[in-house]
């Protein structure tokens, strides 16, 4: 009896699958139609939804040229991101066309003005109230015992993360570690790398993260 009942359930499950087969091939098809007259009439495709999170579609003109449209998830990107990505690929093909055989690596994927933005100085000088560790210790005053890290199921308060630190700080000072230092740090993700990298800052050096492997 469970042998005939498991053979059913195959059965059931199999020709469920069929039948989702068949009516995700009629969709695909009627939209591949669909496509191709609007090609044919040489207007923009017009597909009623993507079938994919984000799709390109791209064919050639009348005229040689190239149309591309994007067709995107809304639950996953809003329209000013889809438009910035078209205008990156516009800037790309752009740059390809004037300077053929260009390595991909090197071909420009923002314009002049993006550009210029990247790689401007910021036009406001924010002002340095002070260095990380300080900052740190601020915030320990305010929040001792707010959780700070936590690490597989174990975690430190700003005020226990603070006190390790100072500890460690001051065995480096003694150690000889001065000012721009540089200090290696070998300890597998967790809370002593945490304990460490600050402690080393503390200390007035530079943690040097190296691989425990």
């Amino acid at each position: 009896m469970q042998r005939d009942d498991e053979a059913e359930a195959r059965l059931r499950l199999a020709a469920h699958h069929v039948v989702v087969d068949a009516v995700s091939w009629r969709i695909v098809l009627a939209d591949l139609f669909t496509a191709y007259r609007q090609l044919l009439a040489g207007r923009p495709v017009e597909l009623p939804a993507t079938r994919y999170d984000l799709e390109l579609h791209a064919y050639a003109t009348a005229d040689g040229g190239l149309r591309c449209r994007f067709v995107y998830n809304t639950a996953l990107f809003t329209e000013a991101t889809a438009a910035r990505m078209a205008a990156h690929l516009t800037t790309l093909l752009r740059d390809l066309v004037e300077r053929p055989g260009t390595a991909l690596s090197r071909l420009r994927l923002l314009d002049d003005a993006e550009r210029a933005l990247a790689l401007d100085q910021p036009s406001t000088a924010f002002p340095v109230t002070g260095t990380l560790p300080s900052l740190f210790e601020r915030q320990a005053a305010r929040r001792p015992d707010a959780t700070a890290v936590t690490c597989g199921g174990e975690h430190l308060t700003y005020g226990e993360l603070n006190r390790r630190a100072n500890r460690l700080a001051h065995h480096l000072r003694r150690l000889g570690v001065r000012p721009d230092d540089p200090v290696a740090l070998c300890l597998d993700r967790g809370l002593d790398l945490i304990v460490g990298i600050l402690a080393v800052l503390k200390a007035g050096g530079g943690f040097v993260p190296r691989d425990p492997s």
